[in-house]
């Protein structure tokens, strides 16, 4: 009690009086009492808030991270769609389905990747062909390409080996046309071409 009347107090290192005019009410200084610290569920709060922040900013950077992957795969089709398109037009034709028993993605990587020489150097991997074309893809092996049962494939971003058909149709005059077909499996990497989020060449 001060001499004048006037109680005083001490708030976070300061003296505080109250009791006169112009000065600090009782009222003023019971709220300095009571605010001196955080409640636990002002604490609580905050922490709601905090958690509820974080999970709003995780669940953007995954949508972020399945479009850029969806992006990479798309990209990757292409590149593997054109370069399909550069064998044909070196050899004239479309490659048969299957290879020496390499097909699917077996056969494809081995299409686009290979390269093919007159007078190959079988020494360098090159393959005996009536053109020189080869390789028609070029791939980052650790990223793009995975062995899987002692087979070099390409994988789209999701490790999911690329599908890789040759279709035949007949044409008006009953000769043979080849229709390729290369598609990821997409992000939820199951085989649904009818519906599904399956990223096709040319889709």
């Amino acid at each position: 009690q001060a001499k004048d009347g006037c109680a005083t107090m001490r708030v976070n290192g300061f003296t505080l009086r109250h009791g006169q005019a112009g000065r600090l009410s009782c009222a003023t200084c019971a709220t300095l009492r009571k605010h001196g610290g955080f409640t636990l569920l002002e604490i609580f709060v905050v922490i709601f808030i905090i958690m509820l922040l974080m999970a709003t900013m995780f669940a953007g950077l995954s949508k972020l991270r399945a479009r850029t992957a969806m992006g990479q795969a798309r990209n990757l089709v292409e590149k593997c769609s054109s370069a399909l398109e550069t064998y044909r037009l070196n050899f004239r034709d479309y490659p048969d389905a299957g290879f020496e028993g390499k097909t699917g993605p077996e056969a494809l990587y081995y299409y686009l990747v290979t390269p093919f020489r007159t007078g190959a150097v079988l020494s360098k991997g090159e393959i005996e062909s009536t053109v020189n074309v080869g390789p028609l893809l070029s791939l980052d092996e650790e990223r793009d390409t995975k062995v899987i049962a002692g087979k070099r494939i390409i994988v789209d971003p999701w490790g999911t080996p690329l599908n890789f058909q040759i279709n035949t149709i007949k044409d008006a005059q009953n000769f043979d046309i080849k229709i390729p077909l290369i598609y990821s499996c997409g992000i939820n990497r199951a085989d649904d071409l009818a519906g599904g989020d399956d990223i096709i060449m040319g889709r």
